[in-house]
């Protein structure tokens, strides 16, 4: 296994790419991120208030545009301490986790020394609620296991410190979720592969060093499967449209096991530079009517795996 925890391995690299962009385009989105900053200090999705989940997001994006502006991550730090809500599902331990590294490599200090190994511990007790099996986490408590939610529970047990338990059986438990007709689903019942499921078995073999050539082979070739004449890729086979959710996850993982470049990474990027809007943020897809910080992310994540693959010409086109 790696020693550099996988969500920091991918910060680093979409951080590194991201600067072969134009300045204008960068600093476009980081006022755009700066905008859609509630006055708690946290970020929510389109509708309802902020929550742990879209201030998350918020935090990937401004890490991965480096914003500077103390105050913007003086004032995510503020909510996540006052009034961030508990959390109530995997995703959401996850997301805690993930702001407080970013917040910290920022030299904002989320928690006391006194307090943070205290509250440290409730995170880690209230992942545990979500452990279904030895091997397996789901969404909320008492569900089946996720293939999904065991990734971000492997994300969150190396942001804490731990490895992923049971290794073997969580090798077992991801194996058991391929589908015949190609890619993971995300449930043991499941009868087709989707993008995200799919993505997250690459990553998770990944993380536990057990991605072996077959499997990674039929991995990537469902996943190129799934690009649209569009560019973008779908999150099923049976998906209405390509969206950038989608896209972004299935890049990543091709781009982890060295096969981006068997997709059509000019028609990707048109893709995705035709859901950025002119005031900054990106759309979901092309029928949606307003951006969102989560959906930034993605966006400017593609477009920082684009500039590594492509051309520099291409980046800055």
């Amino acid at each position: 296994m790696s020693s550099t925890p996988y969500l920091g391995g991918l910060a680093a690299r979409l951080g590194g790419a991201l600067v072969r962009l134009p300045r204008s385009f960068r600093d476009r989105e980081s006022r755009y991120l700066a905008g859609a900053q509630n006055p708690s200090g946290g970020f929510g999705g389109r509708r309802g208030p902020p929550d742990l989940y879209y201030t998350s997001f918020a935090l990937r994006a401004a890490q991965m545009l480096d914003l500077r502006e103390a105050r913007f991550w003086k004032r995510a730090a503020e909510f996540l301490r006052k009034n961030a809500p508990a959390p109530a599902e995997a995703a959401d331990v996850l997301s805690l986790l993930v702001a407080r590294s970013i917040l910290e490599a920022r030299g904002v200090v989320l928690w006391c020394e006194t307090c943070a190994a205290e509250r440290l511990a409730e995170v880690r007790a209230t992942l545990e609620r979500f452990r279904s099996t030895p091997a397996g986490f789901a969404r909320t408590a008492h569900a089946a296991p996720s293939l999904y939610h065991t990734f971000l529970a492997a994300l969150s047990l190396e942001l804490l410190g731990e490895a992923a338990c049971a290794r073997d059986e969580t090798v077992r438990l991801v194996l058991s979720r391929e589908c015949a007709h190609g890619g993971f689903g995300d449930m043991q019942d499941a009868q087709a592969g989707g993008t995200n499921p799919t993505a997250a078995a690459v990553g998770l073999l990944g993380i536990l060093d057990a991605l072996d050539a077959a499997v990674g082979a039929r991995a990537a070739a469902f996943l190129l499967g799934l690009q649209r004449p569009d560019g973008g890729f779908a999150a099923h086979a049976a998906a209405p449209a390509s969206d950038l959710m989608s896209t972004f996850t299935a890049l990543v993982a091709l781009s982890d096991m060295h096969a981006a470049r068997r997709a059509r990474l000019a028609d990707a990027g048109r893709f995705v530079k035709a859901l950025a809007l002119p005031g900054g943020g990106f759309l979901g897809t092309r029928d949606d009517d307003a951006p969102d910080v989560e959906y930034t992310f993605y966006g400017l994540g593609t477009l920082a795996l684009l500039a590594a693959e492509l051309p520099e010409d291409f980046a800055r086109g």
